[in-house]
């Protein structure tokens, strides 16, 4: 029997120590220094980055300097000779079900605050911390919401504004998304929609019953409250 089964919390990986144990950062003992990079979205952080590692901007492009899609996961970068290695991490199970039930949850409030589909499906395919992004799995809800064919795909956010896109090299055979597969997306999304709304609505229902409805309350505090009250009641919906 798996542990998760029995309800036993699973320890948690730290992303840092694996790392550490397969690139050690080197200490001043080595030679070298250590520097972090500081500054507000769009400083130049990632920018000053790529010339200190020697990307190429039009055949690496890496990191991203998208300005609409700001770097979140943290690098550690080791300026070295060649042969080069890297070492990447992931999110596990337990905390992309948490970043996809609070996707979920953001949509449902949105669905009771009167928003239309559109809203509904950018608060589900994008977290609220753009640390997760479901459209990466399922497609984006409107055309014009996809950067490139190349970013679609790919899930990387290549936006530049001193960059030619046009040098972006093509996807290659067979990577595409079929017409048939996007509009089997496109369907599932809808569906989805839908369920969001029905599930909203249920626990509208009941939070309203033992709570007031939300559109009358005018203080802060009653309204947070209301909202932690349908949220549970969507925790506690067996359809969410």
């Amino acid at each position: 029997m798996r542990r998760d089964d029995v309800g036993i919390e699973i320890g948690k990986v730290k992303s840092w120590d694996r790392r550490e144990n397969f690139i050690p950062l080197p200490t001043k003992d080595d030679g070298y220094a250590r520097v972090m990079l500081v500054g507000s979205t769009g400083a130049g952080k990632t920018t000053l980055l790529r010339q200190l590692i020697g990307s190429d901007p039009r055949r690496d492009r890496f990191p991203s300097t998208s300005t609409a899609k700001t770097t979140i996961a943290d690098i550690e970068i080791v300026t070295a000779d060649a042969p080069f290695k890297a070492a990447v991490t992931f999110m596990t199970e337990h905390e992309t079900r948490y970043a996809i039930d609070e996707c979920l949850e953001d949509a449902c409030i949105s669905a009771i605050q009167g928003r239309d589909d559109v809203g509904i499906a950018d608060a589900l395919l994008e977290h609220r911390e753009q640390r997760f992004r479901l459209s990466y799995l399922l497609g984006a809800w409107r055309e014009d919401d996809s950067v490139s064919d190349f970013s679609d795909q790919y899930g990387m956010d290549y936006e530049y504004e001193d960059e030619n896109d046009s040098e972006t090299d093509p996807l290659p055979p067979g990577e595409a998304v079929s017409a048939d597969e996007s509009n089997r997306n496109k369907a599932r999304l809808n569906e989805y929609i839908a369920r969001i709304r029905e599930m909203a609505e249920t626990a509208r229902e009941a939070t309203a019953a033992g709570h007031g409805n939300l559109q009358t309350m005018n203080s802060a505090n009653q309204r947070q409250d209301w909202l932690d009250a349908f949220t549970g009641n969507l925790y506690g919906n067996r359809a969410f």
